[in-house]
Parts: C-alpha cells; sequence; structure tokens
C-alpha cells in the first residue's frame, strides 16, 4: 500500500538512527569509473544519508546545492553535493498538507514544490530566504486530488505535474501566463509493476537536451521512467534512454522487500538525477546516460576536415559523409535523438572495416583515419542514448 509519510514515521525514525550508525557520511560505490568518463545508467555516483533529518524524506530539488524535503515537519533542508548540512527552511503555507517534490527555475532564481493535501497548490520559494515569491493555486484539473512529482520546462515556461493518486502527467502553464496552472496536456502512462497498471509517480526531473520526462515512481520496483516530454496524449517510453527507457531504483528492498521507496527526482548540470529512498532515508544520484546538454557532432567534424581527400575512396563519397553528418546535427538540434543515432550507426559502417585493409563498402579508407573518427562516433551515440 502506497502510505503516506506521517503513517511511516515510527519505521523511518528507527532506519535513521540504526543507518547514521552504520554509515558514513558518503558511501562510495564498488564501481567507480575514471574521472569525467561516462558512467553506465542506473551506475550510483554517491549515495549519503542526510544529516539533520528525524523523519523520511521526499521532495528533491537542485540549485546546484540539493534540497530534500521532509514532509512530518513541513521543513525544505539544503546540502552540498557530498552531504554537508547547509540551510532549513519551514514551509509554513502547507496548511494542514505537506511539501513533496520541487524544481528550479533558474532565470527567478525560485524552488516551486507541489503541496500534498490542503490546497494542493504549486508553491514557489526563495532558496535564500524560503519566503513564498508566487503560487499557482485554484481549481484545476490537477488539483481534484493531490499531485506529488514537479518539473519545470523554461523553454516555454511550463510544469509538469503528477501523482499516483491519478497516474496522470499533466504539462500546465507556468508563472508568466494570465491564465497560469491551465492545463496544455496532459497523459496516463502504464506500469506493468505497479498494481492496476498506472505509474505510481512521485517525482519528475525534465532533460531539455532529449526533450525527456524523468518520472521516479513510488511502485513494486520503483522504477524510473524515461517518457517522450512533447507527449500529446500518450506516454510514450523512449527507449534510446536509460536502459530500454528505464532506470533502476538504487533502493527498492529496504521496505520489507516490497518497494514503495521512491519519492522526488531532480537532474543535476551533467544529466544526472537526484533521487531519495523513503526505506533506508538515503539519498542518492545516479547516472542517467544522458547529457544535460545536446551532444555536438563538431569534435567528429573536425576530425574528418583534417583527413586528406586520399582516405576516402573518392571524393563524392567525402562529400556524401560530410553531409550525413549534417543531417545528424539538424536531427539532434531538432531533439529528434532516435533518428540521429540511427544515422549515426549507419554511418559507423563505413569506417569499421579495417583489418588489413579497408572494407569494400567503406567510405573511409585510411585506417588510420578510420581509427580516428569511430571513437567519436561511439562516443556521441553513448552520450545519445544510443
Amino acid at each position: 500500500m502506497k502510505q503516506p509519510a506521517n503513517l511511516r514515521v515510527r519505521r523511518r525514525v528507527i532506519v535513521l538512527i540504526v543507518a547514521a550508525w552504520i554509515s558514513a557520511a558518503v558511501w562510495t560505490p564498488g564501481i567507480a569509473s575514471a574521472a569525467g568518463e561516462p558512467q553506465a545508467p542506473g551506475t550510483v555516483i554517491k549515495s549519503w544519508v542526510p544529516p539533520g533529518l528525524i523523519y523520511t524524506p521526499f521532495g528533491v530539488g537542485y540549485t546546484g546545492q540539493l534540497w530534500i524535503s521532509e514532509p512530518i515537519t513541513n521543513k525544505n533542508y539544503e546540502f552540498t553535493v557530498g552531504g554537508t548540512a547547509g540551510r532549513a527552511w519551514l514551509a509554513g503555507w502547507t496548511g494542514s498538507g505537506w511539501i513533496a517534490d520541487m524544481t528550479y527555475l533558474p532565470g527567478r532564481n525560485l524552488l516551486c514544490q507541489v503541496t500534498v493535501g490542503g490546497d494542493r497548490g504549486i508553491y514557489c520559494w526563495d532558496p535564500g530566504t524560503g519566503a513564498v515569491t508566487d503560487k499557482i493555486v485554484g481549481t484545476f484539473p490537477w488539483t481534484s486530488t493531490t499531485q506529488r512529482g514537479l518539473a519545470y520546462r523554461a523553454d516555454d515556461d511550463t510544469f509538469y505535474i503528477g501523482g499516483w493518486n491519478q497516474g496522470i502527467i499533466y504539462r500546465i502553464k507556468g508563472l508568466s501566463y494570465s491564465d497560469k496552472g491551465a492545463v496544455v496536456r496532459q497523459c496516463t502512462p502504464a506500469d506493468p509493476n505497479n498494481v492496476g497498471g498506472n505509474l505510481g509517480i512521485s517525482g519528475l526531473a525534465y532533460n531539455a537536451a532529449f526533450k525527456v520526462l524523468w518520472v521516479a515512481t513510488n511502485s513494486a520496483t520503483d522504477t524510473v521512467y524515461a517518457l517522450n516530454a512533447d507527449f500529446t496524449d500518450t506516454c510514450a517510453i523512449v527507449p534510446t534512454a536509460g536502459l530500454n527507457g528505464t532506470l533502476p531504483h538504487p533502493d527498492p528492498e529496504s521496505n520489507g522487500g516490497a518497494g514503495r521507496n521512491g519519492g522526488g527526482l531532480e537532474m543535476d548540470e551533467n544529466g544526472n538525477l537526484w533521487m531519495v529512498s523513503q526505506g533506508s532515508a538515503r539519498a542518492f544520484l545516479i547516472a542517467s546516460g544522458l547529457a544535460a546538454n545536446t551532444p555536438s557532432v563538431a569534435s567528429i567534424s573536425e576530425v574528418v576536415d583534417a583527413m586528406p581527400d586520399a582516405a576516402f575512396r573518392n571524393l563524392g563519397l567525402r562529400r556524401a559523409f560530410e553531409a550525413r553528418l549534417t543531417d545528424i546535427l539538424r536531427s539532434i538540434d531538432a531533439g529528434n535523438t532516435v533518428p540521429a543515432v540511427q544515422m549515426l550507426r549507419n554511418l559507423r559502417m563505413r569506417t569499421d572495416g579495417c583489418g588489413a585493409a579497408a572494407d569494400r563498402d567503406d567510405w573511409i579508407v585510411d585506417c588510420g583515419c578510420q581509427s580516428a573518427v569511430r571513437p567519436k562516433m561511439n562516443d556521441l551515440i553513448k552520450k545519445l542514448g544510443g
């Protein structure tokens, strides 16, 4: 059963006391990659017990610092990415409700947060003072019941909001609109791991580079899903993101082996995902496999531009190779990463034949030039989620 946080207090207090006793502030994963090297999707990059919290964590926000909400006390706590405690603000606006997921509005320097219960609104506050400076409240389809997850899309000032009561993701107008809170569109994603089939939405995070909406769930597996953020009436999984469109929650078993540990979600400046476990009361940073910025074909083009014409089977195939790179760049800029990955894979087949000599279907026939460009192509495919 998806229990509200106030029904899980006693066990959480015990978990926190035990966790603080047995754990150092920061846990180092057993398998670490070299500095700067992309890590496999789902890899735990950081994990620590948030100091100062007494009860279960839930909401997650990120401003360069990590913010975590504690619903029982209705406080938001600030931490460095290494787990050092900073400021803490009481969320006095919730009334009879409690505070859930957060999202950061960089242009306004505000953290906006969902209220569970009460007026079920979105309250936006200054991380430097904790003071509310704007809000979205009123009668909307998404306030007919409580929501829990929240993400922000800066290019058109819209929010994504959703929760496990309805299993619906709403895209709504942001603070700059005269009709802020109005629904732009909505969809209902399915979750085969959740009772009833609907997604047990607990947290949301938006990757603008790839138009991916990451969805944390509070379900039997607490799976994180990558959905197409430009949905109309269906929420399609993006299979090239994460591990076939999903990421495993790093701690689905601490709640008696029954999952239900998922909470808030937010993306950092590298495209990786911060999340919490309600069961072990830990914060986790997980490799998403998607960068926060659009990958570029520039490094490939630079290598190709430096190649002599003799490196290609003929001049026409050189021009064809360069034209393909232009097409790939246009596809990436348009947010169409799936066809971009396929075009890159097809083009890579024209550079992969060197043993003693190039294959007949290779466009680049110089083996040294093949070796120079192929790793760049492999890296871009990986960054695009392929």
